[in-house]
């Protein structure tokens, strides 16, 4: 009861939390029988939220045991919230033998069909690239199948999270799903690590292939530099639309691509380009502009917008008026606790969403037992998501209106600077076209990249 009042709860804060968001392949998940899901972690507590919303089926999550806890809150967590706590021995050595409970515990709810989430990566780090999977996933696939001779052998569904910026409110969420992995031929090896290490390695390839997966860290700056300059660009050139994230998405692994292959067939020349493209953003920053400024220049105010905003202006004042308090006490609690990256989107979406319940729930009775709206005070909360949600979107209107302004303003007192910096980008897109048409030429794919 409790799990499914919270799903619907959060997933309307997901609505709030990302501006888009797009699910692929929820038709490939089977309807019956025992599933594992496996997903990358970027973002902690966050991507159980994503996963569970995403493929509606009730799952039990495989949490760190100090998550967990113990006594009353371990039992809520576990009953209520379906935690199955596991014990790492970086974090709780002591407790490392309790490990084979929670194994037995995943093959009992495996051999009543149920559907397990698990990050086989160990931990949360906020970073655009697949981890080594420890090989908790197959020894538990291959132990429960054979537990339960009787039943269908259990299948693993890779489950892909590409966050725009898991931390930022106003992302984008893009969620693939993969085919489901049979297990079958794993199970007829005899060599039972074997059949581990190799199933291990058929869940990387697959889960890797629902990712934005960069081979090399230092690569992750620059190519957050190269997305910024030229996809949208690219978006334009191949007619995508900004709301196609799927269509996005694939762009993105093109890039990606097209870095590996100049990376191994001409180093140097990504190291001279890298350069270049570090002196533009340097440039920028100390000008106090952004690369998103430098897209918004050129696009200037359309003279209706000062218009259409001001039209607007009562709903999206009604919008903050109802939801200003628990958006800055939530704002004010995320600030005080300093929470350390992999965690501060999914807490601040938490405390949001709390803070918010409580707000709505609190006036809906205020309301109904003060004043004579009476039960129509029901509808209170419902009220002030909807214009919260209106809000939000004037909100982006009103930004990107003001920034125009703003540029138009520095443009005539450091035009000189602001010219170069136009001029610098031009070069720069210029010379990511000739690697876009050589990488084609040199390499043809089927993919948005070659249309």
């Amino acid at each position: 009861m409790i799990y499914r009042i919270l799903r619907f709860i959060f997933r309307l804060s997901l609505n709030a939390y990302f501006r888009r968001q797009h699910i692929v392949g929820q038709n490939k998940i089977p309807q019956k029988g025992a599933l594992i899901f496996v997903a990358n972690h970027p973002s902690a507590f966050m991507d159980p939220l994503a996963v569970g919303l995403a493929v509606h089926r009730e799952l039990h999550f495989i949490a760190a045991g100090e998550y967990v806890g113990k006594g009353l809150k371990g039992k809520f967590f576990q009953n209520q919230l379906h935690m199955i706590p596991v014990f790492r021995p970086n974090t709780m050595p002591g407790e490392t033998h309790k490990n084979k409970e929670m194994f037995e515990q995943c093959y009992a709810h495996l051999g009543e069909e149920k559907s397990l989430l698990i990050f086989p990566e160990g931990n949360s780090i906020t970073e655009r690239r697949l981890r080594s999977l420890k090989t908790g996933v197959a020894r538990m696939a291959i132990g429960a199948s054979k537990a339960h001779p009787d039943m269908p052998p259990v299948r693993i569904v890779p489950v892909g999270l590409n966050y725009s910026d898991p931390h930022e409110f106003r992302s984008d969420l893009y969620v693939q799903i993969g085919d489901p992995i049979d297990i079958e031929d794993y199970l007829k090896m005899e060599d039972e690590r074997e059949a581990v290490r190799d199933l291990t390695e058929k869940v990387t390839h697959e889960l890797r292939s629902t990712l934005l997966h960069i081979e090399k860290e230092h690569y992750d700056h620059f190519l957050e530099q190269v997305e910024d300059i030229y996809q949208p660009e690219l978006q334009d050139l191949l007619e995508l639309e900004k709301d196609d994230l799927q269509g996005n998405h694939d762009l993105q692994k093109n890039i990606i691509a097209a870095l590996d292959h100049f990376d191994q067939e001409s180093p140097q020349e990504i190291e001279q380009f890298k350069s270049k493209v570090d002196a533009y953003t340097q440039g920028l920053k100390k000008l106090g502009i952004s690369e998103m400024s430098m897209k918004e220049l050129r696009i200037g105010n359309p003279p209706y917008s000062a218009l259409l905003l001001l039209l607007l202006a009562p709903i999206y004042l009604i919008g903050i008026v109802l939801n200003a308090l628990p958006y800055f006490l939530a704002r004010t609690i995320v600030i005080g606790l300093r929470i350390r990256d992999s965690f501060l989107g999914s807490l601040a979406m938490s405390i949001g969403a709390l803070c918010f319940l409580l707000w709505y729930i609190g006036a809906a009775v205020f309301l109904g037992l003060k004043t004579p709206l009476g039960y129509w005070s029901i509808s209170f909360p419902f009220v002030c998501y909807f214009f919260g949600l209106i809000s939000l979107k004037i909100s982006g209107l009103v930004s990107r209106f003001l920034l125009r302004r703003k540029l138009r303003i520095q443009l005539q007192e450091q035009k000189k600077e602001v010219l170069h910096m136009i001029q610098t980008r031009e070069e720069i897109l210029e010379e990511l076209e000739d690697f876009r048409l050589r990488f084609i030429a040199s390499e043809p794919l089927s993919s948005v990249a070659t249309k």
